[in-house]
């Protein structure tokens, strides 16, 4: 079983094979997946996950400073968005995630000048996929926004286009 070393122990974070293709088909034939923070930069060997949620995280380009309060943005556009307010929490701000496709964002925040993406969506295959990047720490998952923004999610994750 994966511990929470798993994380800093890269030659740890894998899962089998057989594992992999099972998430992936069950995504690409028309399943919901709501991956959430650390997952981008976990499972370095698990090419598909990257594909599935449509960014990765690449060690040494992409990062995180300090943990911060700052206010991550909706784009007011997205169906997600339902007139909530903006995210003002004590969390990690990814930057410089690389993309494999655009994807459509529905949470930013802006790190050195740039609006960079905490949430979005996407499809693979026929499934569809929610990332959520917030939610470091206790207090960050207990903040009201989270719990609304995952019912969310995996409510226009499980609707079929």
């Amino acid at each position: 079983a994966l511990g929470d070393d798993a994380l800093t122990d890269k030659s740890r974070a894998a899962l089998p094979g057989h594992a992999q293709e099972a998430v992936e088909s069950f995504v690409a034939g028309g399943g919901a997946f709501l991956p959430l923070h650390g997952i981008i930069c976990s499972y370095p060997g698990w090419r598909g996950l990257y594909r599935m949620i449509g960014a990765e995280w690449v060690w040494g380009v992409a990062g995180h400073d300090p943990q911060e309060t700052f206010t991550a943005r909706w784009v007011k556009t997205h169906p997600l968005w339902q007139g909530a307010e903006a995210i003002t929490q004590f969390d990690e701000k990814y930057h410089a995630l690389k993309p494999h496709r655009p994807v459509d964002r529905f949470l930013e925040a802006d790190w050195q000048g740039e609006a960079q993406p905490l949430g979005w969506t996407t499809g693979f295959g026929r499934g569809r996929v929610v990332y959520y990047g917030l939610g470091h720490t206790p207090a960050a998952i207990a903040h009201p926004v989270h719990a609304a923004l995952l019912r969310r999610g995996l409510s226009w994750a499980l609707q079929r286009p």
